[in-house]
């Protein structure tokens, strides 16, 4: 037997090395290492802490309020249905601590801390103390009546006293009696005698006194998850994970997490996985707990993460559990799931001679035979039914992955009619039919047929999962169409979905709209039916928000302005960043001008300066504010609009980034000075501000406005101080046009007609 134990050992240690030359990924994933990641991973993860790599993924995911470890959903492979979720789970061997008993008169079997030692006494010695502590039992009970009998019939208060102490024995020898059976059980595995464990421990447990109180529920609580009583262990636990700070508290994880485990709340148990991890806790844990971890990602079907849990855990071991060996078999699995074939057929080869005559006999069998003959044979000798299904859809899946042609929907539609509709191997059935759809594609009916699996699927990680596909199916045929007509048809399924095509990618939701959007024309596209589709295609609302800013940008710039402004109008703005939030106002204001609003243009623009703004803001609505007003000839408004936001502040300290509003105010404030008559203000105006009003792209205008003022108070040094200026900042023909009159004298009003008809963006009603 020890030479076999030893053959299985090196075969373990052959897979494992293997394996950790090889690191696996699941196939598809975002994440997916180059080769040169793959060469050095699992050396780099075992060289340090074993847990640092679960532990800096859960920090990450704390800080991006996430609770799962994997960023990424867990691809959909053919023939990932995990069959071990509903075999037979092995549990930890039942431990019973040891409680410090009090001098009770137990007979001559008085509890002494040997007893509790794992793997405990011979069934004999267990037997004869549980005889012999019911007879105890009864003796107290008998010397309790007797002395009773004795005292007067009025001597009520002794007789109480008498019953109280009786009560204290009876209660702690049944659990003393309540600990035996469970030793008793463990030897034998008769249920019986689990279940007499567990009827002691409920009918005692309230009567004892504190200081066995949490001891005497820890046990309690490890009979009542072996006896399945799942339902009365989980207040108790509870309890013990709030209150306790004890020694015992490793002993308590253990326990809880067992709980989750035998009782399949597997995501519970993820969940105080990551609080360990989170909290940097897990390297305290017991090696039971740690192993358990392995076993949860596993079930929870996240096979890269159980995989490089058990490496940095699983050891051969002569003395390994039933437990322990059956992880062995979850990180065979794990392996076979993630495409490494061969080192998992090692794996179970090593570990079938321990599950000789069990359920899990018939699936290792299974995943260690060769070729499709091998797997046939097996079928037929195999009696279990659901194991039989579950080996027929596992072979259509892995022969339908090697050649997609051999089947097509209508092959899988015969299987589904073979199983029950609350058959779990149904889903992969239809799941399998989805791409056979999907590679012919009839992409619409692959979607809906995904879809009836995302709807029934309980698990989030499997929901998810199936949205991606979802998403992705959608994407390969939005990207395909052609023609406006395709293009219509897309849109409108999308549109009518019944549920959400959610993404974690935004950009690839706006991709396939933009593309379709465009084939249609963005000018004649629906403001309402683009918005709809955003909803119903992303579901974090700064996402919303993000793509709903994109399109009304693609929407102004293919000069769609009435549907822009219908999605900017929708737009949350207290979700958007400053940037973006700059750009909103923008575009917003732009979307107004152009369609000739300019009134409500200024209103929005006041509104928003009463809202609180940055000083950068400020300025940038005031530079829009002049020029909506001077374009309504409102100079004296726009004169104002130039003095609060200026005044005598000395704009020269100010950040470089104001200036792109700065300037061209100052430049607005030349001209308007001009407007109302104010000559020597707009020559100051100009000469001292000339570098910053001559770097705007209204210099010309600004030029003549002064050469008007100088005119109309006769200055002549001026005008030609002017008019070297303006040879050098004029076009030639609006130079030569101004130098045509007697050296370059004129009359003010040609000036002042040039100006009016001048090429001021907001007079011409363009964009900003």
């Amino acid at each position: 037997m020890k030479f076999r134990r030893l053959i299985q050992f090196v075969l373990i240690i052959i897979a494992i090395s293997l394996f950790q030359t090889h690191p696996v990924y699941s196939e598809g994933s975002a994440n997916t290492p180059t080769n040169d990641e793959n060469n050095n991973l699992v050396d780099q993860v075992a060289s340090q802490n074993p847990y640092a790599k679960l532990e800096n993924e859960a920090q990450n995911n704390v800080k991006k309020k996430k609770k799962v470890l994997n960023h990424d959903y867990p691809v959909i492979n053919m023939g990932t249905y995990n069959v071990f979720f509903d075999l037979p789970k092995i549990g930890l061997p039942l431990k019973i601590v040891y409680s410090p008993y009090t001098n009770f008169s137990y007979g001559p079997y008085k509890p002494i801390k040997a007893i509790y030692e794992f793997p405990y006494p011979g069934v004999d010695e267990v037997t004869q103390r549980i005889i012999t502590l019911k007879k105890s039992i009864q003796q107290n009970q008998t010397v309790a009546e007797e002395k009773k009998a004795l005292l007067p019939k009025k001597a009520l208060k002794e007789k109480a006293e008498i019953d109280e102490e009786l009560k204290k024995k009876v209660t702690e020898m049944k659990i003393h009696l309540a600990d035996l059976y469970a030793i008793k059980f463990y030897k034998t595995r008769i249920e019986k005698y689990i279940h007499d464990s567990a009827d002691l421990y409920l009918n005692s447990y309230e009567d004892l006194p504190p200081k066995f109180n949490e001891i005497v529920a820890l046990n309690m609580s490890n009979v009542l998850i072996v006896a399945e009583d799942y339902a009365t262990a989980f207040p108790i636990i509870k309890g013990l994970v709030k209150n306790s700070d004890s020694s015992i508290k490793s002993k308590i994880s253990d326990t809880m997490l067992e709980f989750y485990y035998m009782s399949k709340r597997y995501k519970k148990a993820d969940d105080v996985i990551n609080v360990k991890i989170e909290k940097k806790k897990l390297v305290n844990e017991s090696k039971t707990f740690l192993l358990r971890t392995g076993d949860i990602y596993f079930l929870l079907n996240r096979y890269q993460d159980a995989s490089e849990w058990y490496q940095s855990r699983l050891a051969p071991n002569e003395e390994a559990t039933a437990a322990e060996n059956l992880s062995w078999l979850y990180l065979a699995e794990s392996l076979y799931q993630l495409g490494k074939y061969e080192t998992s057929k090692k794996i179970f080869r090593a570990m079938e001679q321990y599950f000789d005559d069990t359920i899990y006999q018939d699936v290792i069998k299974f995943r260690i035979a060769e070729t499709y003959s091998e797997k046939n044979n097996l079928i037929k000798a195999t009696h279990n039914k659901a194991i039989v299904t579950w080996m027929r859809v596992v072979m259509a899946s892995e022969r339908f992955v090697k050649n997609p042609n051999l089947y097509t929907a209508d092959n899988f539609d015969d299987m589904l009619d073979s199983l029950s509709y609350s058959s779990k191997l149904r889903p992969q059935v239809v799941l399998l039919k989805g791409y056979a759809l999907r590679n012919n594609n009839q992409y619409y009916e692959a979607v809906d047929n995904f879809h009836a699996l995302e709807i029934r699927a309980k698990n989030r990680y499997i929901r998810g999962a199936l949205n991606k596909l979802i998403v992705e199916t959608l994407f390969a045929k939005g990207m395909s169409t052609t023609d406006a007509d395709d293009a219509y048809k897309f849109v409108r399924y999308v549109l009518t979905l019944k549920y959400n095509m959610r993404s974690e990618n935004p950009e690839m939701i706006y991709q396939l709209l933009y593309h379709n959007l465009d084939l249609i024309g963005l000018e004649n596209a629906s403001a309402e039916l683009t918005l709809k589709i955003i909803d119903l295609s992303v579901h974090r609302k700064k996402d919303k928000t993000y793509l709903q800013l994109k399109m009304a940008k693609d929407m102004h710039d293919a000069f769609a302005y009435k549907q822009s402004m219908r999605v900017l109008e929708q737009i949350d703005k207290k979700l958007l960043d400053p940037y973006s939030k700059e750009e909103y106002n923008a575009m917003y204001i732009a979307n107004l001008l152009v369609t000739e609003q300019k009134a409500t243009a200024l209103d929005k623009l006041s509104k928003w300066s009463n809202e609180g703004v940055t000083p950068k803001q400020a300025y940038w609505i005031a530079y829009h504010k002049v020029q909506i007003l001077y374009g309504q000839q409102r100079f004296e408004k726009a004169m104002d609009v130039i003095n609060n936001i200026i005044g005598d502040e000395d704009v020269v300290n100010l950040p470089q980034e104001y200036h792109v509003f700065i300037d061209p105010i100052m430049a607005y404030q030349v001209i308007l000075y001009n407007k109302l008559n104010r000559f020597n203000e707009c020559l100051y105006v100009f000469f001292k501000e000339q570098e910053r009003v001559l770097n705007t792209e209204i210099k010309q205008e600004i030029i003549l406005a002064a050469i008007s003022s100088a005119m109309a108070m006769n200055k002549d040094s001026e005008i030609k101080k002017l008019m070297d200026i303006a040879k050098f900042h004029m076009d030639e023909e609006t130079y030569a046009w101004l130098d045509q009159w007697t050296k370059g004298k004129m009359w003010i009003s040609q000036i002042n007609r040039y100006l009016e008809s001048s090429n001021l963006a907001i007079n011409k009603g363009e964009q900003l």
